[in-house]
């Protein structure tokens, strides 16, 4: 490898460098989102394991979980966003429970996971709506 890597240019030493510290950066990356993305998986495993003996119940069923979680990727996707959607989406869960299996449900999309597409997409009087449709309905849980 390094008779290889003393045979090219200057100039090609230095592009293969830049390239190798390029790749490097980029798993690196990569491996601090995985690891994030996995302890937020294990606390809502833990959220949904306390909640469940307390004798907290899902609402609905894992393929509804996933097409509300559909409604609110194309609610955001794009030019524009329908909050309305977003807030018939949040108006539907009925405890943290349910807010735990959407935010499973809806996993990390095109880079970001739910939070970070509503923090995106939504005002923070938007935000605060989400919050208080949640609220009002005696759910913890926040975005």
């Amino acid at each position: 490898m390094k008779q290889w890597f003393s045979k090219l240019s200057p100039v090609m030493q230095i592009v293969v460098i830049v390239v190798a510290i390029i790749a490097v950066w980029f798993v690196l990356k990569i491996a601090k989102n995985y690891a994030g993305r996995l302890g937020q998986y294990a606390e809502s495993v833990g959220e949904s394991a306390a909640l469940e003996s307390q004798g907290v119940k899902k609402t609905y069923t894992q393929s509804q979980y996933n097409s509300m979680a559909s409604q609110l990727y194309f609610a955001m996707k794009g030019m524009g966003t329908d909050e309305d959607v977003i807030y018939t989406v949040f108006g539907k869960m009925q405890n943290d429970l349910d807010v735990i299996a959407l935010t499973n449900a809806y996993g990390v999309r095109d880079g970001y996971d739910l939070q970070g597409w509503l923090r995106g997409d939504l005002s923070s009087s938007e935000m605060g709506k989400v919050n208080t449709i949640l609220a009002n309905k005696g759910i913890t849980k926040s975005f």
